[in-house]
C-alpha cells in the first residue's frame, strides 16, 4: 500500500467516529432502540412483593438477526471492527471517493473529541 500515514490517521479517525455514532450517539438512538425493540420483549412477571420486568428472547430468525445487530451495535469494539473492514476496501478500491468523507469524519471525530474536554 502506498498510502502515506496521514491516510492510515485519517482512516483511524473515521472508523472511531462512525463507531461511536452508531453505538453511542443520539442520533442513531432511534435505530438501537427499533432494533432492540425487534429482538426482544419486555415481559411483566408477578413475583412475591411485586412485579419483576423481565427482557425475553422473541423467537424467530428476524428477532434473532435483530439481536445480534442490536448487540453490534451497541459496542464500539464489535462496529468498529465492521468499519475499519469497509475503510480498507474503500481505502484500496475507491481512494479518491472515499478520501473526502473519511476526512469529513474524521474532522468530526477531533471536534467531538476536544468539545468533549473544553465543555467540563
Amino acid at each position: 500500500m502506498t498510502h502515506s500515514f496521514w491516510f492510515l490517521a485519517v482512516d483511524a479517525l473515521a472508523v472511531y467516529r462512525l463507531a461511536v455514532l452508531f453505538s453511542q450517539d443520539k442520533i442513531t438512538d432511534w435505530l438501537r432502540t427499533g432494533l432492540r425493540e425487534r429482538g426482544y420483549q419486555t415481559v411483566s412477571v408477578a413475583a412475591l412483593g411485586g412485579e419483576r420486568t423481565t427482557v425475553v428472547h422473541r423467537p424467530g430468525i428476524i428477532a434473532a438477526s435483530s439481536r445480534w445487530l442490536f448487540e453490534l451495535v451497541e459496542c464500539p469494539w464489535c462496529v468498529s471492527i465492521w468499519f475499519a473492514a469497509l475503510a480498507v476496501i474503500l481505502t484500496r478500491f475507491w481512494p479518491e471517493g472515499w478520501q473526502y468523507p473519511a476526512m469529513l469524519l474524521a474532522l468530526s471525530a477531533v471536534a467531538g473529541w476536544l468539545g468533549e474536554r473544553t465543555n467540563h
